[in-house]
Formats: C-alpha cells, structure tokens, sequence
C-alpha cells in the first residue's frame, strides 16, 4: 500500500511540474510576443503604449519564465518556490485589472481574468504537490 502511494505522490508532483513548464513556456511566449510588439490588446496601457518600457517589460517576463521553467526541470524544490513568485505576479495581475476596472468604470475582460487565474493556479501546484507529497509519504522530491 505504501508502494501505491508513493507512487501515486510521485506521479502527482510530476503533472505539476509538467504543467507548471507549460504555463512558464506560454508565459515566456507572451513575453516574447510584447517584445516583438505583438501583443493582445486587452495587456494593458504600458504595452498598449509600446516603446522601451513595453520591451522592458516583455524581456522581464520572458526572463522571469525562463528562469522558472528551467529551475523546474533542474531542482524542483527551488523551481516550484519560485513558480510560487510568478503565481503571485499572476494574482496581482488579475487583482490590478479588476481593481482598475472598478475605479475607472471600465468593462472587465473575463477572458483575460479566467486566463491570469488559471495561470497562477497552475505555477502554485508544484509547490503545493512537493509539499504535500513530503508530508504524507515522505518521500524526497
């Protein structure tokens, strides 16, 4: 029984760094899509604007994904503390766009919303899944 749920826990923790890699590769992808100028309109002023502080800011998420996805792949205990940092960088995306929304009395785009809170969703269950595999079988990720 042990043996199941050892490896029930393993199989877990790797869906989650499975999807958590595709998460950062669609993130890295729409870095890269705001640094060519390509971007989907509903991103914002600072990309809709353009210019240096639009290619700033793409260059920085593509980094910041990067970094995750790779960090996920070599050391999945450190990769999935810092896929937990982009979650919150999603959440506080979701947040500022609902916020902003309500101040300036703007239609939300529920679209863009569903897609920035499933994206923190999946960056947090590394983290979650390693942990709760530490704790229930003891097994060393």
């Amino acid at each position: 029984m042990q043996a199941i749920r050892t490896m029930f826990a393993l199989t877990t923790v790797n869906l989650s760094l499975l999807l958590a890699v595709v998460a950062c590769v669609i993130g890295g992808t729409l870095g890269g899509l705001v640094l060519a100028g390509r971007a989907p309109k509903p991103l914002g002023p600072i990309v809709e604007a353009g210019g240096a502080n639009a290619r700033m800011l793409g260059g920085a998420v593509i980094a910041a994904h990067g970094v995750v996805a790779a960090l996920l792949g070599y050391d999945p205990r450190i990769g999935a503390c810092m896929a937990l940092t982009l979650c919150f960088a999603w959440l506080g995306a979701a947040g500022g766009r609902v916020l902003i929304g309500k101040r300036l009395k703007l239609p939300i785009d529920k679209q863009t919303l569903i897609f920035e809170v499933l994206m923190a969703i999946v960056l947090a269950m590394p983290l979650w899944t390693i942990t709760h595999a530490i704790s229930r079988t003891g097994v060393r990720v």
